[in-house]
């Protein structure tokens, strides 16, 4: 797929998303504001949630801040959303809308059209089912308001807890990758659930 193309998937998703956010019982998606940077910086800054994700090491509130910039006011189309926890009105992560970098080679996914989603959330919230819920109805929201053929996420193959949140959502394993950083090599797991298995996983449901 085009990068022109890629674009033009985002930017569509992410317009739909806004006039029709993502809600669950407990949680919704919608575009940061403001007043989220005290929690933004809360959970930004958390070691153990920038090793399991794969962030840049942030350790200021001056750092944090300066991301929060980039994430409130993003050059392009707002791809990245608040995870709002509704019983205590606050954000508790964020939900990234991209494309498949590791993917875009991929023969077996050629001809077809899909994005990525990241998922960060504090790791005070961890252990209560909050991500499994989202991204089991960021996938539904997804295949019903869009025509995608897939949608892909991933983890470090370390990150056993992650992994296993996305195979409860319906994704499977797909290929296996290597994440670089500051010259550190780091296999990765990409995972992904195509219109066809998720017609039949909620058939099953």
């Amino acid at each position: 797929m085009s990068q022109e193309k890629q674009q033009e998937i985002l930017d569509a998703v992410s317009a739909e998303m806004q006039r029709e956010p993502v809600e669950t019982r407990r949680l919704r998606l919608r575009l940061f504001r403001e007043e989220d940077f005290p929690d933004f910086a809360a959970y930004i800054l958390q070691k153990e949630q920038q090793r399991l994700a794969g962030n840049p090491e942030i350790d200021t509130t001056a750092q944090a801040r300066e991301l929060f910039d980039w994430v409130l006011h993003p050059k392009r189309a707002p791809r990245t959303f608040a995870i709002l926890l509704k019983e205590e009105d606050r954000a508790v992560g964020n939900f990234s809308l991209g494309a498949s970098p590791y993917l875009e080679e991929e023969p077996r996914l050629a001809q077809l059209r899909g994005l990525s989603f990241s998922l960060v959330l504090n790791q005070d919230y961890w252990n209560r089912g909050l991500m499994t819920e989202l991204l089991r109805a960021a996938l539904d929201w997804t295949f019903t308001h869009t025509d995608l053929d897939y949608v892909n996420t991933g983890c470090f193959s370390f990150n056993g807890a992650s992994r296993r949140v996305q195979e409860k959502a319906g994704l499977r394993l797909f290929a296996r990758s290597v994440f670089e950083r500051d010259g550190k090599r780091i296999p990765t797991e990409e995972m992904l659930l195509t219109r066809a298995d998720w017609a039949a996983d909620r058939a099953g449901r």
